[in-house]
């Protein structure tokens, strides 16, 4: 298994506040990844130790197996793009593409024209007097033209609308079967962009809660519903993440595997089984948390 990412004993500390806490992970190349977590969980922090914006504490951290600080060969394989003002208000986009085009070694001009059409982009206008939706348009552009081996998308898209947000994903996924890197989305949409990504890294209070293929997950997350006397007589048997009950009526979330024989066992107690959705088991594994 080649490593795009490998952190051991993480730590960072703002304030006397421990940000992320003994956090260790491999991520793995070639692979798109989700990482989620609720505001304050650390996720912008990691993904900047990881694009060297941030020093840590202690731990250690290797890109494509080196030390990425201060480390130009390193540096130039990844590709770091966020919300917010990532460039000088006075340039147009076009000086934004020609500066990023130095950085990256593997910048693709002609896509970068591709995705100005797709997404009807002035590039003429000075970044500064550009809508908030326009500048995730020039961050978007930016970190997918340079095709860097690692690309860590840091919620650059949620300033784009639903038309804007699925051009995105479109043109990532064409882009990504054309050329496999490893690509580190941190997003709130899970359920909108969950078939985008391989794996999924829930972080929650500095730590690492859940780092798991998508379709293993999607084999232990249900929902177990039916009458409340039959899900009690169950409920041992469980590793449930929450329990809702209206009358005698009542619901089960369990993240668990279940084999075939459980599946069964379950039906002939009248008990319906049914797959719960990412975004809900996020939220209710970080609420357990």
């Amino acid at each position: 298994m080649d490593l795009a990412v490998s952190i051991k004993e993480l730590h960072k500390v703002f304030n006397n506040k421990k940000v992320l806490n003994n956090l260790s992970l491999d991520i793995e190349d070639n692979k798109i990844y989700g990482l989620a977590g609720r505001n304050g969980a650390g996720k912008t922090t990691l993904l900047k130790i990881i694009a060297c914006h941030y020093i840590k504490n202690s731990g250690t951290v290797e890109v494509f197996g080196e030390d990425p600080f201060e480390n130009e060969k390193i540096l130039s394989k990844i590709c770091f793009v966020s919300d917010g003002n990532n460039f000088m208000p006075n340039i147009n986009s076009k000086e934004i593409f020609d500066i990023a085009k130095i950085f990256y070694p593997n910048w693709d001009d002609d896509f970068k024209e591709e995705l100005i059409e797709k997404f009807n982009l002035d590039v003429s206008k000075s970044y500064g007097d550009l809508s908030k939706g326009m500048k995730s348009m020039v961050s978007i552009i930016v970190g997918l033209a340079s095709r860097a081996p690692l690309t860590i998308f840091d919620e650059p898209y949620s300033g784009l609308d639903p038309v804007g947000r699925e051009i995105f994903y479109r043109a990532l996924l064409e882009d990504y079967d054309r050329y496999p890197r490893c690509i580190i989305f941190s997003t709130h949409y899970l359920e909108e962009v969950s078939r985008l990504f391989e794996s999924i890294i829930i972080i929650h209070k500095g730590k690492l809660l859940l780092c798991d293929d998508v379709d293993s997950l999607k084999e232990k997350s249900f929902y177990i519903r039916g009458k409340k006397e039959r899900l009690e007589e169950i409920s041992e048997k469980f590793n449930i993440l929450n329990k809702e009950f209206h009358g005698e009526i009542g619901t089960l979330e369990i993240f668990q595997y279940l084999s075939d024989k459980d599946k069964e066992n379950l039906e002939e107690m009248g008990l319906q089984i049914e797959t719960m959705p990412l975004q809900k088991f996020f939220v209710s594994l970080t609420i357990k948390n």
